[in-house]
Parts: structure tokens; C-alpha cells; sequence
């Protein structure tokens, strides 16, 4: 475990798109039993502003390790979560503003943690063994979007 003895657990934020997608990630994370039922949050578009403000509560009231699995539409933008320091990215995002957007949740005024933040990619084999990287190649079209609108504003502002 990254997690010693006198430090905090580690809190993680697990960006999603699909409510389905949030589920089968919380039936897996219970399977493997790293955490409890009460401890998987789930915050998402479905959800009333009660349901989220009570979700939220129950995030920052908690002392353990905590997985809080949201929707990036539903809590991509202004949700204050610095007491998590692992960010966990499931599907790819076509706009890297939308990945800041998100990182920026955890990665804020009031952190006190290195927040590591990780991508996951979907590699499939192919019957004539070739590896589609679909994953990777959205990630690459967000960081060209990103790259393009850096040289607009250079040259906007030159």
C-alpha cells in the first residue's frame, strides 16, 4: 500500500461518463473488498441538488479511504473536493479543458496533498493482431485541440 502508517488515507475521485459505467466500477471496487459500500459515493447527473449536497456531505464528513465516482458532466466543474489526492480518469475526453476542468476539482486552494492523477487507456486486440488504442487516440485529439487554441491566443495577444 502507497499509505503509511501516521498519513491520510488516500481519497479518490474516479471521472466517469455513463451512470452504468459508475456502477460496474462500484460492484467491481466491492468485490475486491478495498472498501466498503458507505464509502463508494457516486455523484452524478441522475442525482437531485439534495441527493448531490448529501453526497458531498458524506465525502467531506468521512476520516477513511474514500472513492467518489462521478459523472464529468454532472461534477466536472465547481465542486471544491481537495480532501482527494488521486484522480482517476476511466474514458477518454475530447476536450482537454474538460480534463482540467475536472483535475481541477481535487487540485485547488485548500489542497495539502500531492494529487496524482492517472488516465486509463483501452487497448483491443484485433483478429489480425494489431492493437486499437481508441483511448489514446481521443487523448492525442484533446491535447492537439489544446496545442491549436495555445497558438491562437499567442497570436491573438502578439
Amino acid at each position: 500500500s502507497e499509505e503509511s502508517k501516521d498519513e491520510e488515507p488516500h481519497r479518490y475521485l474516479i471521472f466517469c461518463q455513463f451512470i452504468e459505467e459508475m456502477q460496474m466500477i462500484q460492484d467491481y471496487l466491492l468485490t475486491l473488498g478495498f472498501f466498503s459500500a458507505d464509502d463508494i459515493l457516486l455523484y452524478h447527473g441522475s442525482l437531485t441538488h439534495l441527493e448531490r449536497q448529501l453526497v458531498l456531505q458524506r465525502s467531506k464528513s468521512s476520516t477513511c479511504s474514500t472513492v467518489m465516482l462521478l459523472q464529468l458532466q454532472a461534477g466536472g466543474v465547481g465542486l471544491n473536493l481537495q480532501e482527494y489526492d488521486r484522480i482517476l480518469f476511466v474514458s477518454p475526453w475530447w476536450t482537454s479543458a474538460l480534463i482540467d476542468q475536472a483535475m481541477a476539482r481535487a487540485v485547488r486552494m485548500g489542497q495539502t496533498r500531492v494529487c496524482h492523477v492517472y488516465h486509463l487507456h483501452l487497448e483491443v486486440e484485433t483478429d489480425d493482431k494489431s492493437v486499437l488504442l481508441i483511448d489514446r487516440l481521443v487523448h492525442h485529439k484533446a491535447e492537439k485541440k489544446r496545442e491549436m487554441l495555445d497558438e491562437f491566443f499567442d497570436i491573438v495577444h502578439a
